[in-house]
């Protein structure tokens, strides 16, 4: 089966996880990372809804950043690893959009997804985001937060 396209909003926020998580001196590509790229990039359709679900893009960063210590460096890595929790991430992002193009809103799911992570730990002290919430305001409204 033919994977799905992402949006280039969904390229642009994994190469801004990637700097992150570079700027970071990770050797690895971590749910943490996929989560800081969307507190920092307002135009996507993942900070829309996380805004729309009464959730603090901002607060995000900080409790983030709190957990996600600077590793140290610097590393000398070609291409980064992706963790498996990531990976699984974009799995479900995958899955999700279906047949539609890869939607920033697809990876904020799929990290809501795997409660296990620190980017779902981190988002879920929030109360007010959530994989219920983000789905049904997409489901309702999802013209307003389609992307290119």
């Amino acid at each position: 089966m033919k994977r799905p396209v992402p949006t280039n909003a969904t390229r642009q926020l994994m190469r801004d996880a990637e700097h992150i998580a570079i700027g970071l001196n990770y050797e690895y590509l971590g749910t943490e990372h996929l989560a800081l790229a969307i507190s920092a990039s307002p135009d996507t359709s993942a900070a829309r809804l996380f805004d729309a679900c009464g959730g603090d893009r901002a607060k995000l960063a900080a409790d983030l950043n709190r957990c996600v210590k600077p590793a140290p460096g610097p590393i000398e890595v070609d291409k980064l690893l992706i963790t498996p929790l990531a990976r699984r991430v974009m799995n479900k992002a995958a899955s999700l959009a279906g047949k539609s193009p890869v939607q920033t809103a697809h990876i904020l799911l799929g990290l809501l997804s795997e409660r296990d992570s620190i980017a779902a730990q981190t988002i879920y002290w929030q109360r007010c985001v959530t994989f219920e919430c983000v789905s049904r305001q997409l489901s309702e409204k999802g013209a307003e937060f389609a992307e290119q």
